[in-house]
């Protein structure tokens, strides 16, 4: 391990509630050393709310009742982050099931609400922005939100709120002055209104590469004009067809354009796995694409698929406890990939077995080029800790940077954590 950094979080009242949340970490080592972690945490002796948290920035600083579910770094100037800002609790695993009011906070900006993005004829509707990502193209950042946000049913001059969700692949652009434009969402909806996610979205030459969860055989796909107007009175949306598989919830790796509006190029069924958990890395160098599951039936996987074709090229994965889940997955300069998450109960891996030392150890998987795999690790001490993302950087040397939560002293390669007061955030960056 190269480095570590620990975000304490204050002792709470007795009887208080404490608990901590990881949404993204950053470096970026070509222009400077800084580490970044952005997220939320509950505690201390007045913590009646989550308090967004961030290192390094100027945006919000333990105040007000939100957490950062996700956040990326602009191209044009380094200074400037896009981060996704939930405001409320977090639900399942950081994300709330139907969605909640969100903002997103672009740094050196300014900020944008994010409470009416075509799907509802009216304003303050609930969305989740599970994912940010961003590629640079001329004098443009496009930067591509992926999440999902609260259907709804028009019933003559009335819109109704559903227990159910569609899901958005939403294109923004930012040149170097600050100036921001927004491009027509894309949507996906199932006519039978059973609720779909996008729990991740890559923006790679012009085309997304998504990671998305749906239950229905076949799942309309729409790209939103202003006034909403493709919403049809039964509650069913307008737009061409995508043929799912039938039998229960599934999660599919989708391709396509972010900007012509036109159907999927490719869609690659996955396994049913959690919609709220994955993760999800493109390498273009290597035209590969990487997934990260936590499979429904008690299991973890890492499958490489071909970008163009979306076919299944090589998979790694095992039985282990139905709580066990992976949360995110990043590619070096190698083309190795590196997901992280979480174990609760032993499990054996290419023949080796592995046992977590506590309630629940954090788990980092590193998969070789090849798709085969290269090594497991377990962190953690009597408590409770968890990897929630990872990213990796080049500069004079290859990193990888992985933020999480703990609540107990714990052991990791050379160094000790001592225990915190609550549970808190961590950073441990190593050298692969």
């Amino acid at each position: 391990m190269v480095a570590a950094q620990l975000y304490e979080t204050a002792a709470p009242a007795p009887g208080d509630p404490a608990a901590a949340h990881v949404g993204a970490v950053w470096t970026d080592l070509r222009t400077s050393r800084e580490r970044r972690l952005f997220g939320g945490r509950l505690g201390g002796p007045n913590a009646d709310p989550w308090a967004g948290f961030t290192t390094n920035l100027p945006v919000s600083a333990e105040a007000g009742d939100d957490y950062f579910s996700a956040a990326v770094q602009l191209s044009q100037n380094y200074s400037h982050f896009a981060i996704a800002r939930v405001l409320g609790t977090p639900g399942r695993n950081g994300y709330p099931t139907h969605g909640a009011t969100t903002n997103i906070d672009l740094v050196g900006i300014g900020g944008v609400n994010f409470v009416n993005t075509g799907l509802s004829l009216f304003p303050a509707h609930e969305a989740v922005v599970s994912s940010l990502s961003t590629e640079p193209s001329g004098a443009l950042d496009w930067v591509l939100l992926g999440g999902w946000q609260r259907r709804l049913s028009i019933w003559g001059p009335m819109e109704v709120a559903l227990p159910s969700t569609v899901g958005f692949i939403w294109p923004w652009s930012v040149d170097a002055m600050a100036s921001l434009r927004f491009s027509p969402p894309l949507w996906f909806g199932c006519d039978d209104r059973s609720p779909v996610y996008v729990r991740a979205a890559i923006a790679s030459f012009g085309e997304y590469v998504a990671l998305l969860s749906a239950a229905c055989s076949e799942a309309s796909f729409t790209q939103v004009q202003e006034d909403g107007g493709f919403q049809l009175s039964d509650g069913g949306y307008a737009g061409p067809r995508v043929a799912l598989r039938p039998g229960g919830r599934q999660s599919y790796v989708v391709r396509g354009s972010y900007l012509s509006g036109a159907p999927p190029l490719a869609v690659t069924p996955v396994g049913a796995a959690d919609p709220f958990a994955g993760g999800l890395a493109v390498d273009r160098d290597r035209d590969a694409i990487w997934v990260a599951l936590s499979l429904n039936d008690g299991g973890v996987a890492v499958h490489r698929l071909a970008l163009d074709a979306g076919v299944v090229l090589a998979s790694v994965g095992w039985a282990t406890d139905a709580r066990d889940r992976l949360d995110a997955i990043a590619v070096d300069s190698s083309g190795d990939a590196f997901a992280v998450g979480v174990a609760h109960g032993p499990f054996t891996a290419a023949g080796a077995s592995y046992t977590p030392r506590g309630g629940s150890d954090a788990l980092a998987i590193r998969v070789r080029v090849d798709g085969g795999l290269h090594s497991v690790a377990l962190f953690g001490g009597p408590a409770e800790e968890r990897f929630q993302a990872v990213t990796t950087a080049v500069g004079t040397a290859r990193r990888v940077l992985i933020g999480g939560t703990y609540d107990g002293g714990f052991d990791v390669l050379d160094a000790s954590v001592p225990a915190p007061p609550a549970e808190s955030l961590m950073m441990l960056e190593f050298a692969p």
